[in-house]
């Protein structure tokens, strides 16, 4: 995580925006990663590499709600591909 912090645009901006229970400070950390952040990205897959992540802060301009709810919709996603695909492969 060093690396990205280091190049990220929270880069020197106070832990709170992104791990605070304020939602208002939440959102000024979303704000400031969604502001064409050079590791957007990386930062998100970060969010999502480990459960103690995944649990708890804002991590490529998503909070651990929002990320939850794409890791739902991926699944969805999935299983639609998988039986669209076993359907036309019969």
């Amino acid at each position: 995580m060093g690396e990205i912090l280091r190049d990220g645009e929270c880069r020197g901006v106070d832990n709170r925006f992104w791990f605070g229970d304020d939602p208002e400070d939440r959102q000024i950390g979303k704000t400031i990663c969604r502001r064409l952040c050079p590791v957007q990205e990386h930062c998100l897959l970060y969010g999502e590499s480990s459960k103690e992540t995944r649990d708890h802060g804002t991590y490529g301009g998503y909070d651990e709600d929002e990320r939850y709810k794409m890791r739902r919709q991926r699944r969805r996603l999935v299983k639609l591909a998988r039986e669209r695909f076993v359907e036309e492969h019969r």
